[in-house]
């Protein structure tokens, strides 16, 4: 199954790895990057291992990645699309997914 990441869910892990290597331990970088990689390799196997969120109307997933960090994403047509990463200390109505 092929995985193709919006500018956005690019923008926004750039922007958490950025933060995490100038301000974190390397545990937390790393942390964050092998979850994202576990989770990529969950969701290739089975879409929709992860819950079902209602965020602007759409429909899509979300998988806890970090106790900070969460990834959205949805499903369709043999592909699957990242929309976004979020911190979960921000309220969840701020999210924007597209």
């Amino acid at each position: 199954m092929k995985i193709i990441w919006s500018k956005k869910s690019l923008n926004d892990y750039e922007g958490i790895l950025d933060y995490l290597e100038a301000r974190t331990s390397k545990k937390e970088f790393k942390s964050l990057t092998e979850g994202v990689q576990k989770v990529l390799k969950n969701i290739v196997i089975q879409p929709s291992l992860y819950p079902l969120e209602d965020i602007e109307s759409h429909e899509v997933r979300k998988a806890v990645i970090t106790k900070r960090t969460s990834m959205f994403y949805k499903s369709d047509q043999g592909a699957i699309e990242i929309l976004a990463f979020f911190d979960t200390r921000q309220d969840l109505d701020k999210l924007k997914i597209k």
